[in-house]
């Protein structure tokens, strides 16, 4: 008789194929540090919706995906090379290299493109674009964390006679 084979369960948080409860799953650890106090950077993809970021090893027990959840945005899973600038693209060569240039948006951050030696636009990733136009809430939201929530604040109507308006 065959014994039927048991799945193993990673022993730790950081261990590749390790589940949260928020169905985040680490594929690999990136060798990179982390923003926590001796923490490592680990490669994380939502099981929603396929989403791969990086996260600090101590976070990844409640992580929460930055794209379909909710979730802080994730940390790079490759090395920056900040002491190389990203060069800019002429609007000739953007246009010859279109499909790079979308490519390098989407994995290395910002193109920008000059027109006669100016820069003239950027191309940004749309992971980016989402990040950065997300709405912050609602207006409900913000009016209930409000510092003047719960003042003594007296609001009265002005005596004064309205202005009149044609239509």
């Amino acid at each position: 008789m065959s014994r039927a084979r048991q799945a193993r369960t990673p022993a730790s948080t950081t261990e590749p194929g390790f589940e949260n409860r928020n169905r985040q799953q680490v594929v690999r650890p990136t060798g990179l540090r982390g923003t926590d106090h001796n923490a490592r950077v680990y490669e994380i993809v939502c099981r929603d919706c396929g989403y791969r970021y990086g996260a600090n090893g101590t976070d990844i027990h409640d992580r929460k995906c930055p794209k379909c959840q909710g979730g802080k945005p994730g940390l790079p899973t490759e090395p920056r090379l900040e002491s190389s600038p990203i060069e800019p693209w002429t609007v000739a060569d953007a246009k010859a290299r279109f499909s790079e240039v979308l490519e390098k948006a989407r994995t290395e951050g910002p193109q920008v493109i000059t027109r006669n030696g100016k820069k003239a636009a950027v191309v940004v990733g749309i992971d980016e674009w989402e990040k950065k136009t997300k709405r912050q809430g609602t207006l409900a939201e913000f009016l209930h964390n409000s510092p003047w929530r719960g003042a003594d604040i007296d609001l009265e109507r002005s005596p004064e006679k309205m202005r009149e308006i044609e239509f």
